[in-house]
């Protein structure tokens, strides 16, 4: 009811001072801070000639949050910085991020799914990694959170249930000697088992058989629930519940 009065108050007063709106009946701000944004919102009506002045109060000053898609990030980019790779591929990791390296790097980027992109740094492969026949090598190869998806069909990928394995070995074929594997999956402490269709969730032990073909140059642990780089005996057991193994492993001479 509330809310409609507002609404009609508004289209009343629009013609008499177009600089009264109000938008945000309950708006998201501490109490302690509403009375002052109040004020500053009326002393901001008078000041603005070339606007109409509606409320929209809202409150970010908390620190950033961090998630575990950041630190994932973080954990690539470090590398990236380390290792200074020439030719780069990628396999589904997160856009935003990829958009980031491109600006320095040209990348490969294969997905299953099709992509249009103006980025001239970017040369895009709309493959399955899984049969991907390449002939191209590439001195880094980069995967945040995309391995435990293959072969599963959720992203309209042929079902393929040891597209996982399939797909490292096809990324151990397209690095050069030397070359570099970066990359991040869910992983717990306790029984691995697939979210049908969703994701594999690996142990350790399994990560680690799957990437025989590699040595283990760099990894790290993420807690998903609190966000933060961790110890493994800090990762989830919980059946279905997962956390976050990244790798950076290179390929064996």
């Amino acid at each position: 009811m509330l809310s409609k009065l507002i609404s009609v108050s508004n289209r009343i007063l629009r013609p008499f001072n177009r600089r009264v709106s109000v938008r945000s009946i309950a708006p998201p701000i501490p109490p302690a801070e509403a009375a002052r944004v109040q004020n500053e919102f009326e002393r901001a009506k008078e000041y603005f000639k070339e606007f109409t002045v509606i409320s929209d109060f809202r409150w970010d000053a908390a620190p950033h949050a961090t998630n575990n898609m950041e630190l994932e990030c973080e954990f690539a980019t470090e590398q990236i910085a380390r290792i200074t790779p020439g030719e780069i591929l990628d396999i589904g990791s997160y856009r935003q991020w990829l958009i980031g390296v491109m600006s320095h790097f040209h990348v490969h980027t294969l997905d299953v799914r099709e992509r249009a992109s103006s980025l001239s740094n970017e040369t895009i492969l709309t493959e399955d990694i899984a049969s991907y026949d390449g002939l191209k090598k590439f001195d880094l190869v980069t995967s945040l959170s995309s391995i435990e998806h293959i072969g599963l069909g959720r992203y309209g990928d042929s079902v393929d249930f040891d597209g996982d394995k399939k797909a490292i070995e096809k990324i151990a074929n397209l690095l050069r000697q030397d070359g570099n594997f970066v990359f991040s999956v869910p992983m717990t402490r306790g029984e691995p088992c697939v979210a049908y269709n969703s994701h594999r969730i690996y142990s350790y032990e399994m990560i680690k058989s799957r990437l025989a073909g590699f040595i283990c140059e760099h990894e790290r642990f993420l807690k998903k629930s609190s966000p933060r780089f961790c110890e493994h005996a800090d990762i989830v057991s919980a059946l279905g519940e997962w956390d976050v193994y990244l790798g950076c492993y290179r390929k064996k001479s």
